[in-house]
């Protein structure tokens, strides 16, 4: 149960991550200069939009790794599942320390 609950934790950050990544990759952000500045040479917009390019991209990347790690997780759930027992049954062989 709770290798599942783990798993769709991963799936659930990794459909928030491609969200997110939607919204910064398709919808405009603007920023505008402040009082005082000028607006020829501001460069203050472009910074904003690649700076959304660029958390669009490490969001899709942060989709990419939760899916597969979900993916391989459930893979070899079965495994990992026999070495949890193995590893707890060898622990609680092992003698207490006084």
């Amino acid at each position: 149960m709770v290798l599942g609950i783990f798993v769709g934790a991963l799936l659930m950050f990794s459909n928030l991550t491609l969200i997110c990544s939607v919204l910064f990759g398709e919808f405009e952000i603007r920023d505008y200069p402040k009082d005082g500045m000028d607006e020829n040479n501001w460069a203050g917009e472009y910074a904003v939009e690649k700076s959304s390019l660029a958390f669009s991209i490490m969001c899709m990347f942060l989709t990419i790794l939760y899916a597969g790690f979900a993916g391989m997780v459930y893979h070899y759930a079965d495994d990992l599942l026999v070495e949890n027992v193995a590893d707890a049954r060898e622990e609680s062989l092992r003698p207490s320390d006084p």
